[in-house]
């Protein structure tokens, strides 16, 4: 399988990997930016990102959904990192709300907004496991973010995206914990 380098600007590297023909006859390229400071660098990478293509495990960002990267992520990821305990219970998180919820967006299409309006979705219906009415806690929605937060920061350590949108949302408090919070400040100012 043929590659080239491509200068892109200061340690940015475009990696071209030729791979075939599709049914018109057209060659099928795939390109890759990465950083690295030498053309050394940029060769090492070149050769790891045909190895990708070759084996099969490449993923093209462009086309990739979050529940297809949530495959990937527990199987690359999370069953060899996670305590069983840990694994079964992001599973859970993941097959009840996350990817019913956010599955069909592709990973580099994943804004803020999509994740404020899905902590809010918690906060109000959540599914809860005790088979209530209402909302999850605030903790627990806190634990759902923790999740999508690691698994798309592992998606920018691993070139899918350049941005993790969690770093720039906070999961809303409930109402219940808004009334705690405005309580324990009334404490503290009336025992002044």
């Amino acid at each position: 399988m043929a590659g080239s380098i491509e200068k892109r600007g200061k340690n940015s590297w475009r990696l071209v990997v030729s791979n075939g023909l599709d049914h018109s006859g057209k060659r099928i390229k795939k390109t890759k930016t990465v950083k690295g400071k030498t053309k050394r660098e940029a060769e090492k990478e070149l050769a790891k990102f045909i190895a990708e293509i070759e084996s099969g495990h490449y993923l093209d960002p462009s086309k990739l959904t979050f529940s297809l990267y949530a495959e990937r992520w527990m199987r690359d990821y999370g069953e060899k990192e996670l305590s069983p305990t840990t694994l079964k219970r992001y599973r859970d998180f993941l097959e009840t709300r996350i990817i019913p919820a956010m599955g069909h967006l592709k990973l580099e299409n994943i804004k803020p907004l999509h994740l404020l309006e899905f902590y809010k979705s918690l906060g109000e219906n959540g599914v809860r496991a005790d088979g209530k009415p209402g909302g999850l806690s605030t903790q627990t929605i806190t634990h759902h973010h923790r999740l999508i937060s690691a698994m798309l920061q592992d998606a920018v350590e691993w070139q899918l995206i350049t941005l993790n949108p969690t770093s720039r949302v906070k999961p809303q408090k409930s109402e219940e914990a808004k009334w705690n919070t405005m309580m324990k400040l009334r404490l503290l100012n009336f025992s002044k």
